[in-house]
């Protein structure tokens, strides 16, 4: 059944023009019916007419009054003991009523009305609400009303407060179901409610709202362990349009079902839920939403929209997601809290929150399964994943838009989860706060961001991020730089990650990783301290790829990854180190491919090391300087190469090989051009496969190997000179003349110029063969031609042609090959033959002498000619002619060196002979002393400091040997005595105040006699600048001040300003040539040049020498810039 209170207000009935007012009070002496006017004190049943107002008056104890008919009077009042019953069907109309402490209710089991009028209850006066009864509210306003249900048959469903047209609950409490009327509203005002029952607004075709209105400036608190349940899109708790109120929600209450709420400040202790899975439920706060110890929760399917505000957490409130359930954000902030999943399935993927459009996480931890739909953007202010966000881009751009408030800290996204990007669209980017700096996002070390789309933010990354979707590239372009500090930047199997526009740095073992099949491309980007490696599980190691598709930069990077730098595009390798492991491999085509040097530091140097190989597989291909730089220097690592064709150097690079360059290209010139008289070799200079490789200028090897195979050339435009190396030529080597020092020289191709050999081995052939020398060719002092005999038709042979052949100090060594039974004693071989003629001896072997073979079980007799050196009268079995200890040539007794002498120094050179030709080691028999001896040329250098006051002379045995036996040698070596005067090195900053130098910081220069013209000023520097060097044109208004030392820059400073340079040095004749100047130049400060300086002698007048050090290359250089001048006493 229904009960039914109508309040209706309707002036027209409730006051008649002119009506007169009477007031009935009930006595109930009768009955209990209303409509008996016995039970009236007037005798008149209360009812208005057209002429009469009543008011009725239930007094205390009156008892029960049942009214049984439709009625309007004015005023009603019940006081405690007395009840009005409104009857089945009927309706009560009034003005107003008190109950107090009485009760109004409806007859049970129907529907009753009461319509109209301001009702107040006080003193425990109530409206009462039967079991199966319907109390229908009619246009009317409650106050402080007390809704009971008298719900004796445990069904709270069925004692119902119907709401049938707009009605105002200002207070009051309830435990009845109080049910809003489709088309009509309920609105709470005063300073709350308290609802034990359930409010249940029931919009269908027009909308049902509760309406939410307190006083100004007061919150409104709805509490009791009630419920407000929606339960249709068009059920709605609203606030009015005019005024922002606040709703407070106590922890006991909830707010559950689907429909909307709005224009409300909400601050929730109680629960949101939403638990229908059709009908959404819809939170639009007029300002921000703030869970304070509430719930907030999404359960059974359904929806939980989130919309058009700010929501946040404080005290512990809860944003929850149930299985299959959802939030989705319309415009929403969500600030400090966490989004949790209820996973009763535990299926943590199907917790979903789902951006529809523009919306916000502020330092919000989250568990669910995040969703951005196509063309929204979530803004990112600091969020811990611990789930999953998935971009959703389709049409147009989805992406997440880091907001950065601090310069420093950057925008955390960190936690367990990960950032799923699926289509070239998805994007994360940035936004710049109030602030004008760049945002930053600090990608966590558990956190994980992978596919494919555009990350176009400043990165600091201690995680993972990872390209995985073959179809779609990731593309990193940040503002300005991405810092891998730790972490993890991977391509996996067959997919791409293009960095673009940006410096990419890497700190604290950060990992840039390719997979099988995979490729980063370089899109004009910088990488800077970075370990390029590989994950490779197939057996192929060259199928990770680096593209430089634009002009990109790599310094201080490693890599173990092919690099292929694209058709006409350039690639820059910056100092100190570039360390390759894997490939570099030049594109050239119808453009240039190039890499660029820029070294680092004083020299300008670059160190390219590691196990790798740059390739070079086109003419146009070359390694030169950056066009800004230069000139650089290029240091080549050890286990390096360099190969192909194409041009390394150009004039612009100092070129110092350790590993090997190799031209391997057939009938295609590999052309070195350093920068400078030579390039510098300590590793391997190849020329193989029909390959040409061209030194545009000279050859300075040591310790190194030069190669060049058959059919194959080395083609030298200045010298070639190599000491302690080996050259193996089986193919054409050409230069303008070559110089071996205790070096191996072999190979049956050709030599095309000059050839010198000291203390080296000469091996024509490879076992047997024809070594030719196309020039003047000097075999000297402890050199060795080592003769390979197989038959009188295949042997070595020394082929001077044109040119001479001159024996000066060397010796003929034999070494037969077989047992010799192709030979015998009538045979004639040729071993040296030159048409220009042979001059000389061997020193072990005379004309006519008999010279055994190494293993002494044979023997020829040598024979010179003017044409040739030739072997006769084989002969087999021992001569009787013992093996003999090597003989010493150079002359013996004393050596002096200074006792300041530099390690290195040389002290005396000393050559001894094999006589069969042997090669001879040098040694000093006691290794304690501060000197060394080189094991092949026999040169004496000092090895340690040497103090004449402590040891004035060494007494030195110097052993040579042949591997068997050994001969030894006395030699005294004296050390000279220098003036220990002023042993501080004092150093000098130069700084450029106006005005003349102090002559009391006048700097000293160790080794030099302190004032040695006695003018009172010790070894000082006169600056000047002008025009001509040989003109002292101006006094330089440089100030000069104490300089201390390993402070930075490490030289004394000048700034000059005009078009030369130059310092005056007095110095002791006696000791000018221990004086060595270095001078440097920077544009910067930073970046420093190795300066040109000429000397020249002012003055010398025996006892005081004055000497101008001077740059006079200036003027092609800006206005402003900068000395530094290095002095060095060799002490």
């Amino acid at each position: 059944m229904t009960l039914r209170l109508l309040a209706c207000f309707l002036p027209a009935l409730l006051h008649p023009l002119g009506a007169a007012e009477f007031t009935a009070q009930w006595t109930g002496i009768l009955d209990q019916s209303w409509e008996s006017t016995a039970n009236w004190d007037i005798s008149q049943v209360p009812c208005n007419t057209q002429t009469d107002l009543f008011n009725a008056f239930l007094g205390v104890n009156a008892g029960a009054a049942v009214i049984d008919s439709t009625c309007t009077i004015k005023n009603l009042t019940v006081r405690s003991g007395a009840e009005l019953l409104i009857g089945k069907e009927r309706t009560l109309t009034l003005t107003g009523a008190l109950l107090d402490g009485g009760v109004v209710s409806a007859s049970p089991g129907g529907v009753a009305t009461l319509s109209g009028g301001t009702h107040t209850c006080i003193n425990g006066g109530r409206f009462l609400l039967h079991d199966e009864t319907v109390l229908e509210l009619s246009g009317l306003t409650v106050v402080n009303g007390r809704f009971k249900a008298s719900d004796l048959d445990s069904d709270p469903t069925n004692n119902e407060l119907r709401v049938v047209r707009l009605t105002t609950f200002s207070g009051g409490e309830s435990d009845a179901l109080i049910r809003v009327n489709d088309g009509t509203a309920l609105t709470l005002t005063g300073n709350g409610f308290v609802n034990r029952g359930t409010i249940l607004p029931s919009g269908d075709s027009g909308t049902a709202p509760l309406i939410i209105s307190p006083p100004p400036f007061a919150p409104f608190l709805l509490s009791g362990p009630g419920e407000i349940r929606l339960e249709d899109y068009n059920d709605r708790i609203l606030g009015p349009s005019f005024v922002i109120y606040t709703i407070r929600q106590a922890a006991d209450h909830r707010i559950h079902g689907g429909g909307r709420i709005s224009r409300l400040r909400i601050v929730n202790e109680g629960g949101f839920i939403a638990n229908l899975p059709t009908v959404p439920l819809q939170i639009s706060p007029h300002s921000p939403f703030e869970n304070k110890g509430g719930l907030v929760k999404a359960e059974n399917g359904a929806t939980l929209r989130l919309t058009g505000s700010t929501f946040n957490s404080t005290n512990g409130g809860l944003y929850q997601i149930g299985d299959n359930s959802r939030f989705e954000l319309d415009q929403a902030s969500l600030t400090n809290l966490t989004i949790s999943n209820d996973d009763a399935d535990r299926n943590p993927l199907n917790h979903e929150v789902i951006v529809t459009t523009d919306s916000s996480f502020l330092n919000v931890v989250n568990e669910a399964a995040v969703s951005v739909k196509d063309g929204v953007t979530l803004n990112i202010g600091g969020l811990t994943n611990n789930g999953i966000l998935q971009l959703g881009s389709a049409a147009a751009m989805s992406r997440v838009l880091i907001v950065s408030s601090s310069l420093s800290s950057g925008t955390p996204l960190s936690g367990n989860g990960v950032l799923r990007m699926d289509h070239p669209l998805d994007t994360i980017t940035g936004t710049l706060s109030s602030f004008s700096f760049q945002p930053l996002l600090n990608h966590g070390p558990d956190h994980r961001i992978e596919g494919g789309g555009l990350i176009n933010v400043d990165v600091v990354n201690q995680g993972t991020i990872v390209a995985n979707l073959p179809e779609v590239p990731l593309r990193l372009d940040s503002f300005s730089t991405f810092k891998n500090d730790g972490g993890l930047v991977l391509a996996e199997n067959g997919v791409t990650i293009r960095f673009e526009n940006s410096w990419f740095n890497s700190k604290n073992g950060g990992d840039f990783r390719l997979g099988d099949g995979s490729a980063f491309e370089l899109d004009g980007v910088t990488f800077f301290d970075v370990t390029l490696s590989k994950a490779d599980q197939d057996p192929d190691p060259g199928n990770h790829e680096v593209l430089v598709i634009k002009s990109s930069f790599l310094r201080e990077v490693e890599s173990e990854v092919p690099i292929v730098v694209q058709d006409g595009v350039t690639l820059t390798l910056g100092g100190p180190t570039f360390t390759n492991n894997g490939t570099v491999e030049l594109e050239s085509n119808s453009g240039i491919s190039a890499l660029h040097i820029e070294g680092s530091g004083i020299n300008h140097e670059l160190v390219i090391g590691g196990t790798g190989s740059i390739l070079l597989d086109h003419l146009s291909d070359r390694i030169t300087a950056a066009p800004s730089s230069g000139p650089d220097s290029m240091r080549h690592g050890p286990d390096h190469s360099i190969a192909g064709s194409g041009r390394v150097g150009m004039g612009r690079i100092r070129i110092t090989n350790e590993g090997t360059l190799e031209a391997n290209r057939q009938g295609e010139q590999l052309t070195v051009d350093a920068y400078g008289p030579a390039t510098m070799n300590y590793g391997v200079l190849r020329a193989s496969a029909g390959g040409i490789l061209r030194i545009s200028e000279s050859i300075e090897d040591t310790g190194g190997h030069v190669e060049v195979e058959s059919g194959s050339q080395l083609l030298v435009s200045g010298t070639m000179k190599q000491t302690n190396g080996s050259t193996l030529a089986h193919g054409w080597i050409e230069s303008t003349g070559f110089a071996f020092k205790a070096a191996t020289v072999r190979g049956r191709g050709t030599f095309n110029g000059p050839l010198t050999a000291d203390f080296s081995s000469v091996e024509p052939g490879n076992s047997t063969g024809t070594l030719t020398v196309r020039g003047n060719t000097t075999l000297a002092n402890g050199t060795s031609l080592c003769i390979e005999i197989a038959s009188a038709s295949d042997h070595d042979l020394l082929s001077v042609t044109p040119g001479t052949c001159q024996l000066n100090g060397a010796t003929l060594r034999l070494d037969l090959l077989g047992d010799a039974t192709n030979l015998s004693g009538s045979d004639t071989l040729t071993i040296v033959s030159s048409p220009g003629g042979v001059t000389g001896a061997f020193l072990n072997a005379s004309d006519g002498d008999r010279l055994h073979t190494v293993d002494g079980l044979t023997s020829f007799v040598v024979r010179y000619s003017a044409n040739s050196v030739t072997l006769t009268d084989f002969a087999r079995g021992l001569s009787g002619i013992a093996n003999r200890a090597p003989v010493f040539v150079s002359p013996v007794g004393d050596a002096a060196v200074g006792e300041n002498a530099a390690s290195a120094t040389l002290v005396a050179a000393f050559h001894a002979y094999d006589p069969e030709g042997a090669i001879v080691q040098y040694s000093i028999a006691d290794p304690s002393v501060p000197f060394a001896m080189d094991p092949r040329t026999g040169e004496l250098k000092v090895n340690a400091s040497l103090d004449r006051e402590t040891q004035s002379n060494y007494l030195l045995t110097l052993r040579a040997s042949d591997g068997v036996h050994s001969s030894e040698i006395f030699l005294v070596v004296r050390l000279t005595d220098l003036v220990d005067t002023n042993e501080e090195i004092v150093e000098s900053l130069l700084t450029s105040p106006s005005g003349a130098f102090p002559e009391e910081n006048d700097p000293a220069l160790i080794g030099f006699d302190a004032d040695p013209d006695s003018d009172g000023r010790s070894n000082a520097f006169e600056l000047w600048r002008g025009t001509n060097p040989a003109v002292a044109d101006q006094p330089s208004p440089l100030l000069l001040e104490p300089y201390q030392r390993f402070t930075s820059p490490p030289f004394p400073l000048i700034p000059m300003i005009g078009s030369s340079a130059s310092v005056v040095v007095e110095v002791d004749p006696a000791v000018d040539d221990r004086l060595s100047m270095d001078a440097f130049f920077s544009f910067d400060l930073t970046q420093w040049r190795i300066a040109t300086v000429n000397r020249m002698v002012l003055s010398d007048d025996g006892s005081v020498r004055r000497i101008r050090f001077y740059d006079s290359t200036i003027g092609s250089r800006p206005v402003r810039f900068f000395f530094q001048f290095k002095f060095d006493p060799d002490i």
